[in-house]
Order: structure tokens, then C-alpha cells, then sequence
């Protein structure tokens, strides 16, 4: 279990939906009734272990949607295209549509997302290519939460983590920094920042995320506000 239990803190934040009031703030309406034990009828596989609550509510607020069978697959590794597809739902912003990525075409199901995601800053690619059907690991994962939540890397150490020197340098401050905020447990000792990173996961940690205090709140047309409660 890399994530851990979600706690239901009564203020998921949908960032999909929000009015604009006063000189500038903003209030963040919950598009999705805040009560989460209800099992969504049209999943077959809504699972029954620590993740259940976060994937009902990664559902409800459009993060993650089944296939044609009704089925989440919550166990299933996340690819990087997917995982464009859920930030990009999670904020409801958008892109120019112009992705300079090689193996990204404006035919692919993925393309709006992954050019949202990269102009966004939640996701970068290397070599000219974004490689979208590569599974993502749990430090890519952690990564793109953080810079998409506007949450900077920590100096902190991890040196309670056995595995810590296999994390990416470029990956260490986010990893300390999302354990700081509590967004991100590891399994014991262990975080496997090089393993493939499931659904049920990666949905963890955005809702985790989505419940910080005191984070800018990034809007749909990309301007950025502190966030109202």
C-alpha cells in the first residue's frame, strides 16, 4: 500500500468547478455531493481495500472514468497519457493544442490532454517525444502532483526511506515534499520511485493533494488565486 488511507476531511476541493466572486477571490463549489459511501452502481470493481473512498471520490469529481464494461481497473498501471488525461480533468484547464511532441497526433484520444498537461507545466517530455503509453512511475507521478498543486521542492532528507537513492535527483524534492504535507506515505521504509504507479494511487495522491491548506488554486484559464474555503 504506497499511498495509505485517505482521511475524509469534509473539504475535497473540485477544482473543475468554481465561480469567480468579490475583487478577485474565488469560491470552489463541489460539483459532486460531498458523501462518499455510496458505491457508483455503473462500476463493477469499486475496490474494497484503503483506496475505496479516494477512487468513489476521484469518480464523482470526473478525475477517473471506467471503460465501456463498467470497470475502473484500479490495480492497473497509469500511463503517462492517463495521467495527463487526470490533471487536466482535475483542473479543467486547457491547451493551445499544438503539442511538438513526435509521437503525439491530433488523431490520438490523449492529444488535447497531453498538450493541456504540457503547457500547463504538469508534464514535460524529453527528446522531443512524451512517450504516452509508457507506464508512469511513482516518482514521474509525484513529480507532475507537485508542480501541477504549485508545491515547491523541499530540502528535506529522506533518509527514513530504504530505497531513497534509487529516487531520480530530480525527483527527490518533490518525493520530500510530499511526505512533509503528509500527500504521499511510501510502504514501510520503502517508496519504489521507480515502479509503476496503479490508478487507485495515483487518484490518492490528488486528493491528498487537493486538500492541502494554503495552496494556490490554478484556474481554467490559467490564472492562479489563493484558495477560499
Amino acid at each position: 500500500m504506497f499511498m495509505g488511507i485517505i482521511k475524509n476531511t469534509g473539504r475535497i476541493r473540485c477544482l473543475r468547478s468554481r465561480i469567480a466572486v468579490g475583487a478577485g477571490l474565488t469560491a470552489l463549489l463541489c460539483s459532486c455531493v460531498c458523501s462518499y459511501a455510496a458505491e457508483p452502481a455503473e462500476y463493477k470493481d469499486i475496490p474494497e481495500d484503503w483506496s475505496r473512498e479516494s477512487i468513489i471520490r476521484a469518480i464523482d469529481a470526473g478525475i477517473i472514468t471506467g471503460d465501456t464494461d463498467g470497470y475502473i481497473k484500479p490495480d492497473s498501471t497509469v500511463t503517462r497519457a492517463e495521467l495527463s488525461a487526470m490533471l487536466v480533468r482535475l483542473f479543467g484547464v486547457s491547451g493551445s493544442g499544438a503539442a511538438e511532441f513526435s509521437d503525439v497526433s491530433a488523431e490520438d484520444w490523449y492529444y488535447s490532454y497531453v498538450c493541456a498537461a504540457a503547457e500547463n507545466g504538469f508534464m514535460t517530455g524529453s527528446g522531443g517525444m512524451f512517450r504516452p503509453n509508457d507506464a508512469v512511475t511513482r516518482q514521474e507521478a509525484v513529480t507532475a502532483a507537485a508542480r501541477a498543486f504549485f508545491i515547491p521542492p523541499s530540502q528535506g532528507t529522506l533518509s527514513g526511506f530504504a530505497d531513497a537513492g534509487t529516487a531520480a535527483d530530480w525527483a527527490r524534492g518533490y518525493f520530500a515534499a510530499l511526505i512533509e504535507r503528509g500527500a504521499v506515505t511510501g510502504s514501510g521504509d520503502m517508496l519504489y520511485p521507480e515502479e509503476p504507479i496503479t490508478k487507485k494511487e495515483a487518484a490518492a495522491v490528488m486528493l491528498r493533494c487537493s486538500e492541502l491548506p494554503d495552496l494556490p488554486v490554478r484556474e481554467s484559464d490559467g490564472s492562479v488565486w489563493s484558495p477560499v474555503y
